[in-house]
């Protein structure tokens, strides 16, 4: 409290002031606006939050498909969006954004990124005076109240050491400065750590902080996105995508000019969700031990299936049907195999070269 506040409040007789501590009953509590989002059990209208993953992941890739759906789209990736301003502020990489960005609008529209703008020159989170005048951009374009994203937060941070309190701690309240000032969400893209399975590196003192954490994953080229932590959703439910391939031009070789973009792919639980399941006798018993071998499968695009589709082989299905089908185990291989015909017959399963796969 300032000097004048501390004047000011001495003057009024004891009994008049306002409390400093304000007691709020449930009922206060229940008038309270709920939580609005940007993205809806995704992330929040204002705050902190992070998108994660190793270097290759497709993180980036990633956050600037979010970038652009915000600033025009209904949903992204099947989540209700509430479209706004985004600064994307390129810190790493930015060679690439301008094909980057130029995939997108030839592959969404050219108005499809209208809303975004973008900074490339250097900045840093440690720098006081950098965060004044990306605060004074940020009204000055007035997109204030929009989404602010810094890619990457090492980049950003030049210097700093990850892994100490006291850094990481400035890098937050930098990030802070920034939500309170513009009143808006600001995204950190991050690094995973050297072990992934250990989540983001750096002090855990950033996971702690975040409203929201987005963890991108790759297995070959599989690509998933996960909410791994959301202080007002739902946390867990991944979220498969591919990078597609899109021709920009052609450079002075005579060769083509590419990037990617980010195109979402359906879980392995939601086809299964989605095909016509038998309701009774052996079919529906294989149906459910293929669809369980499924969700675990770490094989993909075998047999001519979709590149990202998950698959299991036809005499690892027909073996762990023993012991669930009812009938003699000497007979499991032939009514296993008449299941499956079937399953594959009314198109709910599809079976080439010794591989199955959903439909």
């Amino acid at each position: 409290m300032s000097w004048r506040a501390a004047a000011s409040m001495a003057a009024i007789p004891p009994d008049r002031r306002p409390p400093a501590y304000p007691l709020l009953t449930a009922e206060d509590l229940r008038g309270m606006p709920a939580t609005q989002y940007r993205v809806k059990n995704v992330l929040p209208r204002e705050g902190i939050a992070v998108v994660y993953g190793a270097s290759g992941s497709g993180k980036s890739f990633l956050t600037m498909d979010l970038a652009a759906a915000l600033s025009g789209l209904e949903e992204w990736h099947g989540h209700r969006v509430a479209s706004c301003d985004v600064l994307y502020v390129c810190q790493e990489g930015h060679n690439g954004l301008p094909q980057r960005v130029q995939a997108y609008c030839a592959y969404h529209g050219a108005d499809a990124c209208h809303r975004v703008r973008y900074i490339t020159a250097s900045f840093s989170l440690l720098n006081a005076g950098n965060i004044a005048m990306l605060v004074e951009s940020i009204e000055s374009a007035g997109i204030y109240g929009g989404v602010v994203i810094i890619d990457t937060l090492s980049a950003a941070s030049p210097g700093a050491d990850e892994n100490s309190s006291v850094d990481m701690g400035r890098i937050l309240a930098a990030a802070a400065r920034i939500r309170e000032e513009c009143r808006c969400l600001v995204i950190l893209v991050h690094h995973s750590g050297k072990d992934v399975a250990r989540g983001m590196r750096g002090h855990s003192m950033l996971f702690a902080a975040a409203d929201a954490v987005i963890k991108v994953t790759r297995d070959e080229n599989r690509r998933t996105w996960e909410l791994e932590k959301s202080k007002d959703g739902l946390d867990g439910k991944s979220h498969p995508f591919r990078l597609a391939v899109v021709e920009i031009g052609i450079d002075e070789d005579g060769d083509p000019v590419t990037s990617c973009v980010v195109e979402p792919e359906e879980r392995a639980a939601d086809v299964v969700k989605r095909t016509k399941i038998p309701r009774g006798g052996n079919q529906k018993i294989v149906y459910e031990v293929a669809g369980e071998l499924l969700r675990d499968s770490r094989e993909h695009g075998k047999g001519g299936a979709p590149a990202e589709r998950p698959c299991i082989q036809f005499d690892a299905l027909i073996e762990s049907c023993i012991g669930r089908l009812p009938v003699d185990p000497k007979r499991t291989q032939e009514r296993g195999q008449e299941a499956i015909i079937g399953l594959v017959n009314r198109g709910a399963l599809k079976l080439r070269d010794g591989w199955i796969w959903v439909t």
